[in-house]
């Protein structure tokens, strides 16, 4: 009888291991089938963030050619005054600093022409990609200069140009003017 009862002991105990393992087996199926679901989902917000910024870039490349074939398609009337060189309009933008206190803004390319506004030494201002083929000799107190004009836009959004010599790529005085 103690041979019997050690079988029936032996059935029991594999019985409830492979039960625990079946349980085991199911615990570790459903909670992987959780975390896979939950990182699927991070997948997914992640890959709709990430074409969603595809599309904007797309959408900026787009309208930054349809703009430079209306730019070429249809460009500005030329600048009056003094012959002038217009640059790419692909090139940046560049900040200038304004040279000599007061530098005049104007509506054109020459010394006759209307004072839009006066800008303040060190003023930052935008170099439109646009400088006159021809220069002029101006005195500026100590100093005579010969420089062209150049086109600029103002803090405040006015467009105009400026001489030369009264603005820089870098933060100075221009010494010797007024």
């Amino acid at each position: 009888m103690s041979e019997k009862r050690q079988n029936i002991l032996f059935r029991v105990q594999l019985i409830l291991m492979l039960a625990f393992f079946v349980g085991f087996l199911i615990w570790a199926n459903t909670r992987c089938d959780r975390m896979r679901e939950k990182y699927r989902d991070k997948w997914e917000e992640r890959q709709a963030v990430l074409e969603a910024a595809r599309q904007d870039s797309i959408a900026k490349v787009k309208a930054a050619d349809s703009l430079a074939k209306a730019l070429n398609e249809n460009p500005s009337p030329a600048p009056e005054g003094p012959g002038t060189t217009v640059l790419s309009p692909r090139e940046r933008y560049t900040p200038l600093y304004v040279t000599i206190n007061g530098l005049n803004l104007r509506r054109e390319p020459h010394l006759d022409s209307k004072v839009l506004i006066r800008l303040k030494l060190y003023e930052e201002v935008e170099f439109l990609n646009e400088v006159t083929d021809t220069t002029t000799r101006v005195s500026l107190g100590k100093i005579e200069t010969d420089a062209p004009w150049i086109k600029v836009r103002s803090k405040k959004g006015q467009v105009g140009w400026v001489y030369g010599a009264g603005v820089h790529y870098y933060k100075r005085k221009q010494e010797g003017a007024i």
